[in-house]
């Protein structure tokens, strides 16, 4: 995979069904993927799924 960036405004729509998910392997991973999300300061966002709401974060893509 592959993160590319430009000066231009993507014509997307973020819908709900899409996500990236990760799997952090160590507490430290996961702890480094709050602490970028806080230093860059990434909106969280609500997801309708019961499942991530207790096991983990959702967050939209900032590009959108």
């Amino acid at each position: 995979m592959e993160f590319i960036q430009d000066e231009e405004k993507p014509q997307s729509k973020f819908d709900e069904d899409d996500a990236l998910v990760f799997y952090p392997k160590t507490q430290k991973s996961y702890d480094k993927i709050l602490e970028n999300i806080g230093k860059f300061e990434v909106p969280l966002i609500k997801t309708k799924n019961p499942y991530w709401k207790d096991k983990g974060i959702f967050f939209e893509d900032c590009d959108l």
